[in-house]
């Protein structure tokens, strides 16, 4: 997932992650705690990362690996793939676009694949 940024393509930064799946362009955002204080699973930092970028959570994809991460990004209307982590592997990650055990096999025509582009 390195270098989509410098390629063209809108990421959204913060304890989530937003792919933009449609037009390229070079945009960040970032959501935390200072700007989305409330926690996850509400979807508030997600709706500000999206309203920063301009972008539709329907053109986008959120990475995560919590249950509550996934309901926060699925709140927001974002398909949302999931890399459990050791802390999180007995998660339900119902609803999760796809699962996967790490990034390295994700690219942007994987993603657009999953997400029927």
């Amino acid at each position: 997932m390195s270098g989509m940024a410098s390629r063209g393509y809108a990421l959204g930064l913060l304890g989530v992650a937003i792919f933009a799946l449609t037009l390229p362009m070079t945009r960040l955002a970032v959501g935390d705690a200072s700007n989305a204080p409330v926690k996850k699973p509400n979807p508030q930092v997600y709706m500000k990362v999206l309203a920063d970028l301009g972008m539709r959570a329907a053109d986008c994809v959120a990475f995560e690996d919590s249950s509550n991460g996934l309901r926060a990004a699925t709140a927001a209307g974002l398909d949302t793939v999931i890399t459990p982590n050791g802390f999180t592997a007995h998660h339900d990650f119902k609803g999760a676009l796809r699962i996967v055990p790490d990034l390295s096999q994700v690219n942007v025509a994987r993603l657009k694949e999953w997400h029927n582009r």
